[in-house]
């Protein structure tokens, strides 16, 4: 399961350029966020553990506004800081976070297209608590446990070492980055798949972006997979959507609709 299923919980991130959704049905999307979200009147305050621009700061800032105008989730504080060398030793990441503060690696302040999409993609884990939820072992076929939750993402163990499967955070990430801001680029092929799997469910209404924001900042991912299944999940139920997310992920061909076939099987029985 370690090198097939789970992939570490920080990101390594390729901007790269990738295929997307047609313009209309974005659009659509983007139109109907905007009008059902409200307008948080009470913006994060961001503090900055790092050397920005003026220009950047500007920037950073601009997005935090924007993104919990159209995402209002009550947080408080978000910190801008710069990666620890010694916490990135086996890492090709360039930017994670961790708590309530984005980490970000020196080359993202090179292009601010970057930093843009850097940020935009990375507030979304920024709203998750602090500590996970733990819930009673559910043994997986591979044999690894589900323990708990941490925001969208699942808490795993093989009694040894504990990880987290976090394919559905970060679809969920990439569909509310894309709906906020047309122009975002998303990181590679792999990432683009499960952030169309997610912008399609979100486009046949089973669930929507006030649903990920909430789920998201109370470590509420059983909640979500109710919302999505239109039912109490099983523990099968979310081992089978975390194995529909993880096949779409793991492969270049695109598996969305048959994904999407399977979970409206698993909504029907």
């Amino acid at each position: 399961m370690k090198n097939k299923l789970l992939i570490p919980l920080t990101l390594w991130i390729l901007w790269s350029s990738c295929q997307n959704i047609s313009d209309q049905t974005q659009n659509t999307l983007k139109y109907t966020l905007i009008q059902t979200n409200s307008v948080n009147q009470n913006m994060p305050k961001i503090t900055y553990e790092i050397s920005l621009s003026s220009e950047q700061q500007q920037l950073i800032e601009q997005i935090v506004k924007w993104y919990f105008s159209q995402y209002p989730c009550g947080m408080k504080t978000i910190t801008i800081s710069s990666d620890n060398p010694e916490d990135k030793k086996n890492e090709t990441t360039l930017a994670h976070v961790k708590s309530h503060c984005i980490y970000l690696d020196p080359e993202i302040l090179t292009d601010n297209i970057l930093l843009k999409n850097t940020i935009t993609h990375e507030l979304f884990h920024t709203i998750k608590p602090d500590s996970l939820t733990i819930v009673d072992p559910y043994t997986l076929k591979d044999g690894y446990s589900i323990i708990g939750y941490h925001g969208l993402s699942i808490v795993v163990s093989n009694g040894k070492e504990q990880t987290q499967f976090w394919v559905i955070e970060d679809a969920a990430a990439e569909a509310c980055a894309s709906l906020y801001y047309p122009e975002y680029s998303v990181p590679n092929i792999y990432y683009a798949n499960a952030w169309s799997l997610m912008l399609k469910i979100i486009h046949k209404w089973w669930v929507d972006t006030n649903d990920l924001i909430q789920c998201q900042s109370n470590n509420g991912f059983e909640f979500f997979c109710e919302i999505l299944l239109n039912k109490k999940p099983t523990p099968q139920d979310i081992e089978s959507l975390m194995g529909i997310f993880n096949e779409v992920y793991m492969t270049q061909d695109d598996l969305t609709e048959e994904a999407l076939k399977k979970i409206e099987k698993i909504k029907n029985q």
